[in-house]
């Protein structure tokens, strides 16, 4: 079992790469794991969506994520900017270990897609993720590692 959901892998790279997140929630460009606050204006949202077919034999997962960007009212291009700021950060990074689970591969699923505006007139963009995760076995799992 892996001791984190995929929409956690996704921000821990997010935020190893430095400028893309803050690390203060209450700040523009805060990431949130499976919620999108009211306030800021200007935040990051992770979701796991679930992904595709496990390997029924080895403990590989491809697993899908939804990045959402929310902009200012008037702050359409900055929240395009960041779309395309966590597409570049993440599409394609190398294989890594991230905590107990082995990222293998980051592709998109799609490309930057405009989602229209809340009801509070701010633009929102969804980035969406596939992983292909060499999971950490638990004692329950019937599946060999790789």
């Amino acid at each position: 079992m892996a001791d984190v959901p995929p929409s956690k892998i996704i921000y821990d790279l997010l935020d190893d790469a430095g400028s893309v997140i803050a690390s203060d929630p209450d700040t523009a460009w805060s990431a949130h794991i499976s919620k999108t606050p009211s306030s800021p204006h200007a935040v990051i949202s992770i979701f796991d969506t679930g992904g595709f077919n496990p390997n029924p034999a080895l403990q590989i997962d491809q697993v899908t994520v939804q990045v959402l960007v929310r902009g200012e009212p008037t702050g359409y291009l900055a929240a395009y900017q960041k779309a395309q700021d966590i597409k570049d950060t993440l599409l394609g990074t190398d294989s890594q270990d991230v905590g107990s689970d082995r990222v293998v591969s980051v592709t998109m699923i799609g490309d930057i897609a405009f989602l229209g505006r809340d009801s509070n007139d701010r633009p929102e963009l969804s980035v969406n993720f596939r992983m292909i995760l060499e999971r950490t076995p638990s004692s329950l799992s019937n599946r060999i590692p790789v």
